[in-house]
């Protein structure tokens, strides 16, 4: 198998998919080529500020196989964690509310408990690391929800989520603000 060309810096989400699958290749060649483009990606000031959502999009996906979705996840996880900007590059405000429901709407109907505990510590790190305390109000509602929901998988979701906000955040949720 030949490697693949260099990706273009924009690229469908068909071709991203490809992308992702040869990163999680064990063909050496096909990897590393797979991980220049990646990078080319981020250096284009990821994708326009369209990384993100190709990301979790990837890992929401439920014809996308769980070891690429994993794959997804980590990446995301890297490409927010590494760089305080990326998050804030999403074009508006509506588009970083709509990924923010989006990465709720995914630790809520993720079946897959490796992708959802991914998921998990994804929105935990993102809130405390890149947020303000009062940013984020539909996660807070969320953990209570979740605390107080009769679903075992949802409870063990908001615990989860419960233990990755910072204090000032867990004052908001137990005084009922």
């Amino acid at each position: 198998m030949n490697a693949p060309a260099a990706a273009p810096v924009m690229c469908s989400e068909a071709e991203f998919l490809s992308l992702l699958q040869d990163l999680g290749t064990g063909d050496n060649a096909i990897r590393n080529q797979a991980e220049k483009n990646f990078e080319a990606l981020k250096a284009n000031n990821n994708m326009d500020g369209q990384l993100p959502f190709y990301l979790l999009s990837s890992v929401t996906s439920g014809t996308v196989p769980a070891h690429i979705r994993i794959l997804a996840a980590v990446l995301l996880r890297r490409v927010l964690m590494k760089n305080v900007s990326v998050y804030h590059a999403i074009p508006n405000t509506n588009a970083q509310g709509a990924f923010r429901m989006a990465m709720l709407k995914a630790v809520d109907t993720d079946e897959d408990v490796k992708i959802r505990g991914r998921v998990i510590e994804l929105i935990g790190e993102l809130y405390a690391r890149q947020m303000e305390v009062d940013e984020w109000p539909e996660l807070l509602t969320y953990v209570v929800e979740s605390l107080l929901s009769v679903d075992f998988t949802r409870k063990e979701t908001g615990l989860g989520l419960l233990g990755m906000l910072p204090q000032e955040a867990l004052m908001i949720v137990f005084s009922g603000e």
